[in-house]
């Protein structure tokens, strides 16, 4: 955020006024919205709960399908993996996130600041890495719960006029191929800084400069963004092999109504 830690020469004075602007009119906002917001789901909650229950009383009921044994397997066939994976996927993002805070942590702590250029840090990218991270680990979650109502009403998620129910696989195929491309420049880039440290250090002469020598927190900060780029190509491909899955459900589903 411009300010140093450990080179203080090299801190962004201009840059570091304006975050503390913006975090001093953050400080003050947030909350302001959170209690508005608060107070307009207390006043508008009756309202809105007699609205809904005036539209549901006169609501014409949707023509329930009939199901042929066939088109209730495969939405329960697809239910059973979409959960399997939901939650091996939401366990690995889980441990994965646990072991890569810490370093994240660490490495922000002990940071030499060695470029003005954000954009070349790599401990920048291990941070939306990891916030992409939590954001799949969100996705795996709501998927196990989702996979529930697959299974009780296979038609509530793979009927023809159902297109965008399953948005949550496509989303996290997004959000794990972007954070497959973070993750590995943050990876591309944590090598490019240990390989210049060592390059640079001229043999048989005493270094003190902290930016010019490799630090345990350079390697913490590679063992991050790696266990971030492992953690998103799982996630990626498990999320593009569940949308084929789906893709085929649809079509079987479909043939089984007709």
């Amino acid at each position: 955020m411009g300010i140093s830690a450990g080179s203080r020469g090299l801190a962004d004075p201009d840059f570091a006024d304006v975050a503390r602007a913006m975090n001093q009119i953050a400080a003050f906002a947030l909350p302001a919205g959170l209690v508005a917001y608060l107070g307009f789901v207390a006043l508008a909650g009756p309202a809105r709960r007699a609205t809904s229950t005036a539209l549901v009383a006169t609501a014409p009921q949707r023509r329930a399908l009939a199901l042929s044994p066939e088109s209730a397997l495969v939405g329960q066939d697809l239910g059973r993996r979409i959960r399997l994976m939901g939650w091996i996927g939401f366990w690995l993002d889980f441990i994965l996130a646990f072991l890569t805070a810490p370093l994240l942590a660490f490495g922000a702590v002990g940071q030499s600041i060695s470029s003005t250029v954000w954009v070349s840090d790599p401990i920048h990218w291990g941070y939306f890495g990891l916030g992409l991270l939590f954001a799949s680990l969100f996705l795996d979650l709501f998927s196990t719960i989702a996979s529930g109502r697959l299974m009780r009403d296979p038609a509530s998620m793979l009927a023809a006029d159902q297109p965008a129910a399953l948005w949550f696989l496509g989303a996290g195929s997004l959000v794990n191929v972007l954070g497959s491309v973070v993750s590995f420049v943050g990876v591309g880039l944590s090598i490019a800084l240990l390989v210049a440290k060592t390059v640079s250090q001229p043999p048989g002469i005493a270094i003190t400069d902290p930016d010019r020598i490799v630090r345990a927190l350079d390697v913490f900060i590679l063992m991050a963004n790696f266990n971030l780029l492992l953690a998103h190509f799982i996630g990626a491909g498990a999320a593009v092999w569940l949308s084929m899955q789906a893709l085929k459900a649809r079509h079987k589903f479909a043939v089984g109504l007709g």
